[in-house]
């Protein structure tokens, strides 16, 4: 095991970042900075100060070109783990530390779902997305390793006990029907479904195209109405939150694990 401070991790990770800009500027490869790395661009100018992830966005038709240019071209110390060897399959494309698991340090490419444009049947697809995104939490998450107390691990383990019938392709394959009921470009909206607390609608206007805009000493894709996704997504996004809100990182330590050929 390797261990890291926050600093550390976010050196990591924005040189993770670099790569994957100069890569798909060079590719012609669709990608968006957003989330919490979009706040960090536009208020911070590099990552958020007390945040240690990158979060991009790619829409769903395009994640698995996006995903083979980049295991073929990213530096050799890091690896994208999606569907590929020496990692269990992920919900959504993550670039990490060659040899090394993505959970605790990581580049997360989001996939940007076509959603319906009526809300009942949007409600369906998040219900179901969601569904069998606990269901592949519950199978691949090692509790002693995720979750820091007691309780919560005992039951996590339970929990996997309780869906160990269900084959683990089965679920992936159920996550990736679920996002590809419909085609991006083809409704008027889309969003992220498999992180409840950002899967909100956004017109799908908003990522017609992109400006380039500093992220420490290079520059990334941020979508062209970048202001309106950050006032739904964060109201008042210039405001610094106060420093209670604020993530409790800076004296963490990021223990980040050897793969074990996807084994858990």
């Amino acid at each position: 095991m390797k261990e890291y401070t926050l600093t550390e991790v976010q050196e990591i990770t924005t040189d993770i970042l670099r790569n994957v800009a100069e890569i798909a500027e060079e590719e012609n490869l669709t990608y968006f900075a957003m989330f919490g790395t979009l706040l960090g661009t536009i208020r911070h100018g590099g990552p958020i100060p007390w945040d240690y992830d990158v979060d991009l966005y790619v829409p769903e038709n395009e994640i698995g070109h996006f995903v083979e240019v980049l295991g073929k071209r990213l530096p050799d110390k890091y690896w994208v783990n999606y569907r590929n060897e020496g990692g269990v399959p992920q919900k959504f494309p993550r670039i990490g530390l060659r040899g090394y698991e993505t959970e605790m340090l990581h580049v997360d490419i989001f996939r940007m779902v076509a959603v319906p444009d009526d809300e009942k049947e949007e409600a369906r697809l998040w219900k179901r997305a969601r569904f069998w995104s606990k269901i592949w939490k519950a199978k691949v998450i090692d509790p002693d390793y995720y979750y820091k107390t007691a309780k919560r691990r005992i039951q996590a383990k339970l929990v996997k006990v309780v869906f160990k019938p269900i084959p683990l392709k089965k679920v992936v394959a159920e996550m990736d029907r679920a996002c590809s009921v419909y085609v991006v470009g083809e409704t008027e909206n889309v969003g992220n479904a498999f992180r409840m607390k950002m899967n909100r609608r956004y017109p799908a206007e908003y990522f017609s195209d992109h400006a380039l805009k500093p992220y420490c000493d290079f520059q990334i894709r941020v979508p062209l109405h970048y202001e309106e996704i950050l006032k739904t997504t964060y109201g008042d996004y210039m405001k610094l939150p106060p420093e209670s809100e604020r993530r409790k990182m800076e004296d963490m330590k990021y223990v980040i694990r050897e793969l074990d050929n996807g084994k858990r």
